[in-house]
């Protein structure tokens, strides 16, 4: 568009208005955010200088951190048209990088967040539902009256139930409790099944407060270096 010496074409002019770019660096020595592109207009030749990238919040330590990577297409402009103070004002799709696919009915209440290596957060208007959801499958899912953290398969998880009040924890192998304490209350019932069960306690105290019985269908042994029977 300007021949071969761009810099001296530029150097004596604004460049006005917006100009695609394409993100080349993102390696920002003073790690403020910023990057460089190379501007197909402009020539081969041509690489920015670093450009700081427009967000919609940047605070002290705060706001948000959503960068193009290398290779990426963004939209570019000059401060006063001087190629020395460029801005990037944000990033566009295009048939060589499309977006994270959504079905046409729900684009309207769908709202995707999508890293490069597949993790997403998915906002459903329509559903009323969050879904945190990693690339390999495991996923945290808030519905309306639901919450469901999980791995892929659906064999490990905790399910909360708030329009019955029933919280589901549940392991594929094995299930840990480690705490100096550890307490269990039940206002009502508390009902303990298996097909098998140990107790292991250097000390070992049970009392009921009304009544308490010992039944069993086999043979009851009890057996102890004393036993004392009151």
């Amino acid at each position: 568009m300007f021949g071969k010496d761009v810099e001296s074409w530029i150097s004596g002019n604004n460049v006005p208005g917006i100009t695609l770019g394409i993100v080349s660096n993102v390696d920002d020595p003073e790690e403020l955010n910023r990057i460089k592109v190379k501007v197909p207009a402009f020539g081969k030749s041509y690489e920015s200088c670093w450009a700081s990238v427009v967000t919609s919040n940047a605070g002290q330590d705060a706001g948000f951190s959503f960068l193009p990577s290398v290779g990426d297409e963004v939209l570019v402009v000059f401060k006063g048209g001087d190629l020395n103070y460029p801005y990037i004002l944000g990033s566009v799709w295009s048939k060589d990088k499309k977006p994270p696919k959504v079905s046409q009915d729900a684009k309207d209440n769908m709202l995707v967040i999508k890293s490069r290596k597949g993790h997403t957060i998915t906002v459903d208007d329509e559903k009323n539902t969050i879904i945190l959801q990693l690339s390999s499958g495991h996923h945290l899912s808030l519905k309306e009256n639901t919450v469901c953290l999980s791995d892929k398969d659906g064999n490990n998880a905790l399910q909360i139930d708030a329009s019955i009040g029933e919280v589901t924890l549940m392991a594929a192998s094995k299930l840990v409790l480690s705490a100096p304490s550890i307490e269990i209350k039940a206002s009502q019932s508390l009902g303990v099944s298996s097909t098998k069960m140990n107790v292991n306690s250097a000390i070992l105290d049970m009392q009921a407060s009304a009544s308490q019985s010992l039944k069993t269908n086999g043979i009851l042994t009890i057996s102890g270096s004393l036993v004392k029977i009151n």
